[in-house]
């Protein structure tokens, strides 16, 4: 009599871990899909050419000349935004 009574809380203690196991592994498995969905649509990596026609400039090439300082150099990139939003807040 006790054997049995041993082995049916053995069986159940095995039952209720499976359930729990379960349940963590289908927990588990909803939250990867979400991130997954989630990343993908905030990480997207695809050419958006809407914003290419915008007149914006994303870099400029500066060749450097004998004797030029990045004071120098600094003092022209600033006259030149200046003078760009100058221009841009005319129109």
């Amino acid at each position: 009599m006790n054997t049995r009574r041993l082995h049916h809380s053995c069986k159940r203690r095995r039952e209720v871990y499976l359930k729990k196991m379960s349940f963590f592994a289908a927990t588990f498995v909803l939250i990867l899909c979400f991130s997954i969905i989630a990343g993908s649509r905030l990480a997207d990596a695809h050419d958006d050419s809407r914003g290419a026609g915008n007149g914006q400039k994303y870099f400029k090439s500066i060749e450097i000349q004998s004797g030029d300082t990045l004071w120098i150099l600094h003092q022209n990139i600033l006259m030149e935004t200046i003078s760009r939003f100058v221009s841009m807040s005319a129109s």
